[in-house]
């Protein structure tokens, strides 16, 4: 969008690259982080920065009316965010019950891009997914996922786990999504855009707040003609994905 002589270097994230013949890459536009169907009618940013409230995995997904993803996230973490040189990170810790420490890695790069450890865990390690937030328009929102998978298994449809009391969320009432609501659910019903002004932020949302700061920056070199992050001209642009789940033994703990 712009003169030629300016066009950036495409990105490429590690966690996709150099990967073996056991592995495949698969492209899925099924919006997997919506919870649900593959348009969510809100704004792109309360979606986006959903990433950065782990505190809501624990509640919502979790302790809120059934544990929805993997058990491990029942357990309450202990949570801490840190600014990267491409976004921000949240790191969640939590202690597991045979001593070991489970550590859990999410991430946002600026300006759309979502990378969110498998809260289903299953795999450790690294996480193997990169997902963009597309903004249709003001209040339309699609989310686009890359990820490696076994090549020698067939795809499944991840948006349709059962995970809402033993039913997927297609197969859900009016009263289901009341009685065991998701991300869907908890984004979409904060109105078509929501109103920053009337939130009243805690402790738990620095998160966001480091996010919409980091972003506004963004907009704010954007406008004024200066790049901004993770803008790369003249060479390769590659992310490093800190995103994953990581089991911490306790013995190399102590």
């Amino acid at each position: 969008m712009g003169p030629p002589a300016l066009r950036p270097a495409l990105p490429r994230y590690d966690t996709l690259e150099n990967l073996g013949p056991d592995r495949m890459i698969v492209a899925n536009g099924d919006s997997i982080g919506s919870g649900g169907p593959e348009r969510m009618p809100c704004n792109w940013f309360q979606t986006h920065e959903n990433v950065m409230d782990p505190f809501h995995v624990f509640v919502l997904h979790s302790n809120f009316s059934t544990s929805q993803f993997h058990a491990l996230m029942d357990i309450r973490p202990e949570i801490s965010w840190e600014l990267t040189e491409h976004g921000v990170c949240s790191y969640q810790i939590r202690a597991m019950p045979d001593g070991n420490t489970f550590r859990r890695v999410t991430e946002v790069v600026l300006p759309n891009i979502r990378i969110v450890a498998d809260p289903f865990v299953r795999q450790m390690g690294p996480g193997n997914s990169v997902a963009w937030t597309l903004p249709i328009d003001d209040t339309n929102t699609r989310i686009f996922t890359v990820y490696h998978f076994p090549s020698d298994q067939p795809v499944p449809r991840l948006t349709r786990n059962p995970m809402y009391g033993g039913k997927t969320w297609f197969e859900l009432d009016a009263e289901g999504h009341q009685r065991f609501p998701g991300d869907f659910e908890a984004q979409v019903g904060q109105g078509a855009v929501t109103w920053h002004s009337e939130e009243h932020l805690a402790t738990s949302d620095r998160g966001i707040a480091l996010f919409r700061r980091r972003f506004r920056q963004a907009v704010e070199d954007a406008t004024a003609g200066r790049d901004p992050l993770n803008v790369v001209r003249g060479g390769e642009a590659v992310v490093r994905v800190r995103a994953g789940n990581f089991v911490v033994d306790k013995t190399a703990a102590e």
